[in-house]
């Protein structure tokens, strides 16, 4: 039985099912359910509205899209990748035989930094992959004067990010192409799935053409290509979400504000920094906790969250170099990566929650005890 008061760290919103069954049940009778069905052509054309890109290509998951679209580019060599970044970023980078260069993050907003970035390009390099992390914006301008100067490919690894805006545009139409995942755990979800975003006409029809097996014409394969088709229920269930989710990014703006003035004047505890001109969906409540300033250590905070009800977790305390499959990259010196992974804490923020709940994660954070009184 789930716990009403307990914070988990996400809560997903979904549509009532009475907002879709009479599609659904359409669906199921027609038997079109999957294979580039009816719902799933709306809800492309829906998102690249949204987005203000000319195309988008539905995916089955945040991962599978990203690895379509670097198999779509066909790149070789190098592609510059913060190690501040969720696995999976990373990964596809492996699975289509590239080599990440790994680049530290600016210790504010978290987002790729761009001095390090330039510092690392080389005659191989081929690629930006750059994250807006928890949902936060990178430093785009700067990243597209680069690539455009050193020649090289600007991607975006946009999974957590869907709703944030850079200098009043959504995000998706920045770079060649961009990526984002509707898995459970983000701000828009469609329960699973995701979508790769992009104005090249060409490069669209090719990953079109890879989720469905690389066929091009009846059942012949131009590549190798993989099922990464998005099915109707998935697409209904996007459609229905799609209108609320500018209210939702607006609503967890607020409680970070909110949060941001309540903890202000309390030493150690420093939020993630959003540049001005930007909007974040702020996917967590993320904090940065200084043990010599604020007393406890951020893993000494997380049994008071935790005894309190709220669930805090601490994402990326490995950097992707530093994990065991990356170890020949784990001599690498990313100062400001290896800091945040080791004091970044990030807390729970729902799209509906209340200034009450809210109020419970503050005052943890206020009415810190002896850690040793409350982990006894």
């Amino acid at each position: 039985m789930l716990d009403k008061n307990k914070l988990n760290i996400v809560k997903p919103l979904f549509p009532e099912v009475g907002e879709f069954i009479n599609e659904f049940e359409q669906s199921l009778k027609s038997g079109q359910v999957t294979n580039n069905s009816p719902w799933v052509q709306e809800f492309e054309k829906a998102l690249a509205k949204y987005a203000g890109t000319k195309y988008c290509s539905a995916i089955v998951n945040g991962e599978m899209a990203l690895l379509l679209l670097l198999r779509a580019l066909n790149i070789k060599g190098s592609v510059l990748v913060p190690s501040y970044t969720f696995s999976g970023t990373v990964h596809a980078l492996i699975w289509n035989n590239l080599k990440p260069v790994f680049v530290d993050i600016n210790p504010d907003t978290l987002t790729i930094d761009l001095n390090d970035l330039k510092s690392k390009i080389k005659p191989d390099t081929s690629a930006i992959l750059a994250v807006p992390i928890y949902g936060n914006p990178c430093d785009i301008e700067g990243l597209e004067k680069i690539a455009n100067e050193k020649g090289i490919k600007l991607l975006f690894d946009s999974a957590p990010a869907f709703g944030s805006q850079y200098k009043g545009k959504k995000l998706g139409g920045f770079g060649l192409a961009e990526i984002f995942s509707f898995h459970a755990t983000k701000v828009y979800s469609t329960m699973e799935g995701g979508a790769v975003f992009t104005n090249d006409e060409e490069l669209h029809k090719r990953i079109c053409e890879l989720r469905n097996f690389g066929q091009h014409a009846e059942a012949d394969c131009i590549d190798y290509g993989l099922n990464g088709k998005m099915t109707e229920i998935c697409a209904l269930i996007g459609l229905k979400n799609l209108p609320k989710l500018d209210k939702w990014v607006e609503r967890r703006n607020e409680l970070v504000h909110y949060f941001e003035e309540k903890i202000k004047d309390i030493p150690g505890i420093k939020p993630q920094k959003v540049q001005e001109g930007s909007i974040s969906n702020h996917l967590y409540l993320y904090i940065s906790v200084d043990k010599e300033k604020y007393g406890l250590h951020r893993d000494e905070l997380i049994p008071l969250f935790e005894k309190n009800g709220i669930i805090a977790r601490r994402f990326f305390c490995n950097p992707v170099h530093k994990m065991k499959c990356y170890g020949e990259y784990s001599h690498i010196n990313l100062p400001n990566t290896e800091y945040a992974s080791a004091n970044g804490l990030s807390l729970p923020l729902y799209s509906d929650m209340s200034f009450k709940e809210m109020d419970r994660i503050i005052k943890v954070i206020r009415e810190k005890t002896d850690y040793n009184t409350i982990v006894s």
